[in-house]
């Protein structure tokens, strides 16, 4: 499944600059488990493609506009 790493990548900068928001106002304070819910929706609801490289743009744009 090394196609998916750019997924999980986008999602790791995601998470990491969501977590650094905090440091400006603490209302943007986020746990681990609350981002996991929001990627495992973004796969969920990404438009499925049988290509793979399709597929995971399509996870990456979703994750990306809805989180």
């Amino acid at each position: 499944c090394e196609e998916f790493r750019p997924v999980a990548t986008r999602g790791s900068i995601l998470y990491f600059l969501i977590a650094e928001m905090s440091s400006i106002n603490v209302m943007y304070q986020t746990s681990l488990a609350q981002f996991i819910e929001v990627f495992e929706k973004s796969m969920v609801e990404a438009e499925q493609n049988k290509i793979p490289a399709k597929r995971i743009a399509n996870v990456i744009e979703e994750l990306s506009w809805k989180t």
